[in-house]
């Protein structure tokens, strides 16, 4: 079942792209795997703010750089999501 992207929202088309992939190639399961020792743990917020700072233990995690990290720039993250590369090295797919 092949889902259209121009009939969702913006923000559900990032998982439809990897939905598709894996419906093309065969695949029922896809887990990311950082395998780039180089690569450091960074709160998913920059915020100073103290109600941000008392929870940022309790809030997931990014990575130091991409693939694993998102830069709050409304503009470089929908061009990296919408266009990027569904298989970007990171993916294990089985």
């Amino acid at each position: 079942m092949r889902f259209c992207e121009a009939e969702m929202r913006p923000d559900l088309r990032i998982l439809l792209r990897l939905i598709n992939y894996m419906e093309r190639h065969g695949y029922r399961q896809c887990v990311p795997h950082n395998v780039d020792a180089s690569i450091t743990e960074l709160p998913s917020l920059d915020f100073s703010s103290g109600y941000v700072q008392r929870s940022i233990a309790k809030m997931p995690k990014q990575g130091s750089k991409r693939p694993w990290r998102l830069y709050q720039n409304y503009a470089l993250d929908v061009v990296t999501l919408r266009f990027g590369k569904v298989d970007d090295g990171v993916m294990r797919y089985s």
